[in-house]
């Protein structure tokens, strides 16, 4: 399976339209395979509270609103 980033989904005017091509089209296995090894090691035994600790801390503060 591959996933296509096409340059019309660009902001207008946006630097990146000068050098990206028509299209791109990347293979998932590659993404996919570094995603999941990436996600097991933040919920590995060793990173799980820091990972929980860091995932609480980025969420707002429902009293402060």
């Amino acid at each position: 399976m591959y996933y296509r980033c096409p340059a019309r989904t660009l902001a207008p005017g946006s630097r990146a339209l000068e050098s990206h091509p028509p299209a791109v089209y990347l293979r998932e296995d590659p993404i996919r395979d570094a995603v999941n090894g990436w996600i097991g090691r933040l919920f590995d035994q060793g990173n799980v509270e820091r990972t929980v600790t860091a995932l609480v801390a980025s969420q707002d503060n429902p009293e402060a609103g």
